[in-house]
């Protein structure tokens, strides 16, 4: 369930957003986090989980850039990947997990979670104000496997504030973005990993 909602939240932020909103604003996102796109976000996550009726908060750091390239630091939990090989690494355990990027399920995979996702469902706007438009969900629950999503997005920058959705266990799941930077290219090296001496090794790649 961790690295679920983990590569949830990577994706959301990799390719064109593609859902109806008015044209500009639509232009003006899609353009902000393309695939050609580079940024970094420092975010605020919370999970209500429903069965446990308990909500888990942790802040973390992600980074993108072109050519499935990412980076998340989320507590002791850390994911990296070069555009081919994805390591997953748990500080508490001491252990790295490594897999080929091709092998992990495309519906979350972090290239092409926004557009998969959001290309499903349409979208209402509505003015909040003070230069804030919100996006959410005009789909039912039984009609779609996430509800209650609402976006809020600057309208002058197209930059997203906020992601919040709802999965079919009715776990709800919020994103608060505090800072985003976008750059004209990131250091190739945040997109490589190497592996601790001491920590144990599983490699799925064979």
């Amino acid at each position: 369930m961790k690295k679920y909602s983990i590569l949830i939240m990577v994706g959301l932020f990799c390719t064109g957003v593609l859902f109806a909103a008015p044209a500009n604003l639509k232009d003006l996102v899609r353009k902000k986090y393309s695939p050609s796109a580079s940024f970094t976000i420092d975010f605020d996550q919370s999970i209500y989980w429903s069965v446990r009726e308990k909500t888990s908060k942790k802040s973390g750091t992600l980074t993108i850039a072109p050519g499935d390239r990412f980076r998340i630091e989320l507590g002791n939990e850390l994911y990296v990947s070069n555009g081919t090989v994805c390591w997953q690494y748990s500080k508490t355990n001491k252990q790295v997990t490594i897999r080929n990027l091709g092998d992990i399920d495309l519906s979350f995979h972090p290239s092409n979670l926004l557009s998969s996702f959001l290309e499903r469902y349409s979208f209402s706007e509505s003015d909040k104000g003070n230069g804030i438009a919100v996006l959410t969900s005009a789909d039912s629950a039984a009609a779609a496997p996430y509800h209650g999503i609402v976006i809020t997005v600057q309208r002058s920058s197209g930059t997203v504030n906020l992601l919040e959705f709802t999965d079919n266990n009715e776990n709800r799941h919020t994103y608060r973005f505090r800072k985003t930077v976008f750059t004209a290219k990131q250091p190739l090296s945040l997109f490589e990993f190497e592996v601790p001496a001491d920590a144990d090794v599983i490699d799925h790649r064979q």
